[in-house]
């Protein structure tokens, strides 16, 4: 009887001027969401984001991914220790598969997660869990609560492609390729995984990288010259006038050119978008190049090694930008990328050469340009997951 009258309702709601296909969707999440959930779950916890670090304009329809930490990033948690123990009262799955969230505290709002890892333990200092949550909008002037539930036996992990609650929904249609790089590689295709619809997975089944603790839980570290990552040219990383690559980079070794994240022709400069370091790893560089120009630019005060920085470059149809540890650095006049010359590589340059020695973790390629408030914001999250997210006291639902 409910469904008839769901169907009846969105079909009535459909014909009404103005109403599009997403809008019944959402209607149908919601409806989804509140009819089978939060029945079954015994726990909730509130879980609030600092607003102080939440740099300006990060606002609706934003869809921020925000990470939820406990103990991937040195020790911050942002999960109630409840529900992390092995065999406690109030556990979650081993697995993470009954974790959910929404930004109601009637669970009434779905929010999209994507477990990337998750591991309960006793004692519970030992347990671990890295997860990304899509929350719609953060204010810059009041604190934004979201609330996760769990302990539920009998639920198991949402499908990637769910309309609710699916991973892929973390990651909004501008992200080409998201590698949170914590695979151990097998010497398989597809080793190295994209978490975004795209599936832009690695395809090398020789020369991959060694596993190792990173910046974020697990990352991947590059001798320098024979590892690295490749995850293809497909059309999706073929970036136009607008773009963005990111990573977090911990140099190992100088050297003079170093590709960190790559499709482009480090002997030319063309062809292609590149974030490396350069000048025997005292700068970190960003570059992108047509067929015959290159534009770059340099952030001198990356000159220690064995030290993470979070990198990103940015070019918005006019300008070439970047930025170091969130903070904007300078900006040069840009070109547009040729990039389908040479597939993306993470390691090294796109033809194969400039090896990076080092570590890499949470390597993102956007086809738009994100402002300078979304790179801060990106930064304050995922280097201090405590100071941007408090746990609150957890009950019932």
């Amino acid at each position: 009887m409910k469904h008839w009258l769901l169907a009846f309702c969105l079909a009535a709601l459909s014909a009404f001027a103005g109403t599009t296909p997403q809008m019944a969707g959402i209607i149908a999440s919601s409806y989804h969401a509140s009819t089978g959930f939060p029945s079954g779950w015994s726990r909730k916890c509130p879980l609030v984001i600092d607003h102080t670090k939440v740099s300006a304009a990060v606002a609706a329809p934003a869809h921020f991914p925000v990470l939820v930490s406990y103990r991937t990033v040195g020790t911050a948690t942002n999960l109630p220790d409840e529900c992390m123990l092995t065999a406690g009262t109030y556990a979650a799955k081993s697995d993470g598969g009954d974790i959910r969230f929404t930004s109601d505290s009637a669970g009434t709002v779905p929010l999209h997660s994507e477990v990337v890892t998750f591991a309960l333990a006793d004692p519970v200092t030992n347990a671990s869990a890295e997860i990304w949550v899509n929350v719609p909008a953060l204010s810059a002037s009041a604190d934004t609560t979201i609330y996760v539930f769990y302990h539920n036996a009998a639920a198991t992990m949402p499908t990637a492609n769910d309309a609710s609650w699916g991973s892929q929904g973390v990651w909004d249609a501008n992200f080409a390729g998201v590698w949170h790089l914590r695979e151990t590689g097998t010497g398989a295709a597809a080793d190295y995984k994209d978490s975004t619809s795209n599936a832009n997975d690695s395809t090398n089944t020789t020369g991959q990288p060694a596993a190792a603790t990173a910046k974020i839980g697990k990352g991947q570290t590059t001798n320098g010259s024979s590892t690295y990552v490749d995850v293809g040219m497909a059309a999706s990383l073929q970036l136009g006038t607008t773009g963005t690559v990111s990573t977090w980079f911990y140099p190992h070794t100088a050297f003079a050119f170093a590709h960190m994240v790559s499709d482009m022709n480090a002997a030319t400069g063309h062809n292609g978008y590149a974030i490396f370091t350069a000048v025997y790893a005292t700068q970190f560089k960003v570059g992108i190049g047509s067929a015959t120009v290159n534009k770059g630019i340099g952030d001198t005060g990356v000159s220690t090694l064995d030290t993470w920085y979070y990198g990103t470059s940015t070019w918005d149809g006019t300008n070439l930008n970047i930025y170091t540890n969130g903070a904007y650095i300078n900006h040069v006049a840009q070109v547009t990328p040729v990039t389908n010359a040479y597939d993306v590589s993470f390691g090294r340059s796109g033809e194969g050469a400039s090896w990076f020695t080092g570590s890499l973790d949470e390597v993102r390629i956007s086809n738009i340009a994100r402002s300078a408030d979304w790179i801060l914001t990106e930064y304050n999250n995922q280097n201090a997951p405590t100071s941007f997210l408090t746990v609150g006291t957890p009950g019932a639902p």
